[in-house]
């Protein structure tokens, strides 16, 4: 679908003109008792590398503290959480520095 300068619309499908007849109750049953086909997939090197990477960044991430956040939130809800702004800061940078 394409937008041309002038705001009109082009590229875009015209609605079905034909309706698909139903399918009968007996052609439902024997689409079912078909024999199912047997598919193979190959994955390529590229993607066993994204698949191997995403293992290892998992593997790396350390589990988060349950009570911890529970804290945090009702603190959020109360109102009574103050973030400090500089460890915030000092945190995001030393994360940052890991990525490089």
């Amino acid at each position: 679908m394409k937008i041309d300068n002038t705001g009109n619309v082009t590229g875009v499908f015209a609605p079905q003109s034909k309706r698909t007849p139903r399918r009968t109750e007996s052609e439902d049953v024997a689409s079912q008792t078909a024999p199912a086909k047997s598919e193979t997939v190959a994955i390529s090197s590229r993607t066993s590398q994204a698949i191997a990477a995403d293992q290892q960044i998992s593997a790396s991430v350390q589990p988060f503290d349950a009570k911890k956040v529970e804290e945090i939130r009702n603190a959020l809800l109360s109102g009574d959480y103050q973030p400090d702004s500089s460890k915030t800061a000092d945190g995001l940078i030393q994360h940052l520095r890991g990525l490089l």
